[in-house]
Parts: structure tokens; sequence; C-alpha cells
């Protein structure tokens, strides 16, 4: 009886602690978003309802097996096998003694986060990255039940030698290719500009798909904000709602237009980038370089109204399409082959740049180019005169 409400008096207690702690925590947060907003913000509320909205399919929608069939693969590569037999291992209980109870609670928050994501209509693969070390922890055990005792060699030496061992092996290539050569080209460049003296780089446009490359977080130049850098951006359109019936506590998140006219800068930009240069960019360039008023669009802002806009786009005439305005940098930064674009007179990116008064000054490689919007190396031009 004594032990019984011991027992109760520590759960209460547990209770009462993390109630206090979350209601702090929650008031907190609550404070400080409204602050920064202006109005009152529950960030973690408008998270969720935010993606339980049919704006995610924006980017994309995905089979509900998508991180069965092609995420986990993706992750786990060759030692996909391993991590199949350590789950056999858990689930039958035949794995290492004095873990199993653990093992079991790590399957089952695998196996809970993979069905939750599963629930959305967009999905990808970095998305369940956190459990992976979790997942590496089903392979160790996989390979720790490889028999080893009496062959006088060390745990390890037993293990790699064998053929479940040596899986491990077989994704070295692809980490070093990874790590060392693929995308190199769009941190180098930013390496590069790094290198500039702050009078020189005093403005930089990047002619690129969206978050091509990491900006600010690798560059640090906080002289280049307000307009001095930027970059084409793919915002979704959070003023959208395709569907009608949406819940009740979507709807004062969004009012009804028709998702399927939206077009973000990046898909505006790559339906012709010509076309996109003469309207959106001044006639001449200001050898003064001042910041552009609006070069992308801002985060959640309302959908623009309908503009005009090419057919090869949405399939009319007529699009949702923010008003942009750029002033011309001293430095741009862009992928090889869109200075190889052309128009329907003939006339390349390259050309008209030159005819600026733009010239190339710096390339890089950038290994494997998969991307038709993202070969032919990075490039960095630079004006000088017209």
């Amino acid at each position: 009886m004594v032990k019984f409400k011991r027992r109760g008096t520590t759960v209460v207690n547990l209770f009462s602690a993390v109630a206090a702690t979350s209601l702090i925590s929650l008031s907190l947060l609550i404070a400080i978003d409204t602050k920064y907003f202006g109005t009152l913000t529950f960030t973690a509320f408008n998270f969720v309802r935010t993606n339980l909205s049919p704006v995610s399919l924006f980017y994309g929608g995905n089979p509900w097996h998508y991180y069965l069939t092609q995420a986990i693969p993706i992750l786990l590569t060759t030692t996909l096998p391993l991590f199949i037999h350590g789950v056999y291992l858990t689930v039958s209980g035949k794995g290492r003694k004095g873990s199993q109870v653990d093992m079991q609670t790590l399957l089952g928050l695998t196996v809970w986060t993979v069905l939750i994501y599963s629930f959305a209509g967009h999905k990808e693969w970095r998305f369940i990255h956190p459990v992976l070390p979790v997942m590496h922890l089903f392979c160790t055990q996989s390979l720790l039940s490889i028999p080893h005792e009496g062959s006088g060699r060390p745990i390890a030496t037993s293990i790699f030698i064998k053929p479940r061992g040596f899986l491990v092996f077989l994704s070295l290539p692809a980490i070093i290719y990874t790590t060392f050569i693929h995308g190199r080209a769009q941190i180098s460049v930013l390496l590069h500009l790094r290198t500039i003296n702050t009078i020189e780089l005093n403005s930089v446009g990047f002619l690129m798909p969206c978050h091509s490359t990491p900006l600010q977080s690798y560059l640090h130049k906080p002289e280049l904000e307000g307009g001095k850098l930027w970059a084409l951006g793919c915002e979704p359109p959070l003023g959208c709602v395709s569907i009608p019936s949406a819940p009740y506590f979507l709807k004062p998140l969004h009012r009804i237009v028709d998702p399927s006219r939206y077009v973000d800068q990046t898909a505006a930009f790559y339906v012709s980038p010509l076309v996109y240069l003469q309207q959106y960019f001044p006639s001449t360039v200001d050898s003064s370089f001042p910041p552009s008023l609006h070069p992308t669009t801002i985060p959640g802002s309302p959908v623009p109204l309908l503009r005009p806009m090419s057919r090869r786009t949405t399939g009319s005439s007529y699009a949702h399409i923010d008003k942009w305005q750029h002033s011309w940098p001293k430095h741009l930064v862009m992928f090889g082959v869109l200075a190889q674009k052309e128009d329907t007179k003939g006339q390349s990116v390259k050309q008209f740049l030159q005819e600026k008064g733009y010239d190339r000054v710096w390339r890089t490689w950038n290994g494997f180019e998969e991307d038709e919007k993202r070969r032919g190396g990075v490039e960095v031009w630079k004006w000088s005169s017209p």
C-alpha cells in the first residue's frame, strides 16, 4: 500500500513538473513570436496548419509507400540488408541479450516516425533523416550477430571480412563522391566571393534555381543585406486552396484562388530567361548598383493578381505572378548552361549580358550534373563597362 502511494505521488509530481515546464515554454514561445511578428502568433500551430493544407503539394506529391520503397533505401544504400536483418533480430527476439527492450523501443520510434510522415502528400527523404542514426543501430546489431568467437582475430576483423560486413565498404565510393565532388561548385563560388573585398563586392545576384547555394550561411557579408544580395525564389502559394471543403481551421490562412495558375519566381525565370531579364531589370546598368527594391517574393505575402503569362507554364495566358523589381548587380552568379539559352530570335543570355557590360571572370566544375538547369559548372560574371 505504501509502495502504491509512493508511486502515485511520483506520477503526480512528474505530470506537475511537465505541465509547469510546458506552460512556461509555450508562454515564452508565444510571447517572443508575437513580439517579433507584431501580432498574436503561435508558430508551432501555424506550422502544422500550413503543412496540413494542400500548399505542400505545390512541390509535388508522392505515393504512400515512398519512404518504404525509396527514402529508406536511399538513406541506407548498401547497408539496407543489414537494417532488414537487424529489424528481424529485434522482432524475433534473437538480438543481443540485454538490449532487446531498448531496440524494440527504437524500432517503435522508427515505425512511428515513418508512419506519421507517410500521411503527408509531399514527401522527401530528408524528412526522415533524423532517424538515420537509429536505423544504423539495427545495422550494427546485424553485424554483431556474425559469429567471431574462436577465430583468433579481433572482433572488427572477423566482422568485416565476412560478406555481410563487407557491405559497409561498398558505400565508400558514393560517400567520397558526394562529400568532395558532387555539387562542389555551389559551395566553391561562395568561398570565391568571400575572397573579394567589400568595396569590390558591393552587390550580387544569383540567377539559379531556388536554393542552389547556401548564400549568407557561407558568405557572411552583412553589408549586402537590404537588396544588395538576392537569389531567385520559389515561395509556395500560401494564399491558394485547391480544396474548397478544407477544414475550418485552415480557411483563415487562405483565400480561394486557383493554385494551378500560380507561378513562382524560378519557374517564371526559366520559361524565358531573356524575357525575364528584359522585363524585370532596367534597360541600362546603373554603375552605382543600387539595391533591388523587390528582388524576390516575400514569404507569406498575398498571392498576386492574374497577369499575362506564357501558356507554356500554366496552359493559360494568365497566371498569378509577382511584380519583381531588380537592379543590375555588379556580380551575377549562374550555371554555365544558362549563358547558352537563346530566345526565339536566336539571341543568347551570354550575348545579352555582354551587351550590358558583363564578362565571365570565374568558373568551376560541378561534378555529375543531372539537373538540366544545373549544368555547365558555375560561373561568376562581373560588370566592367558597357
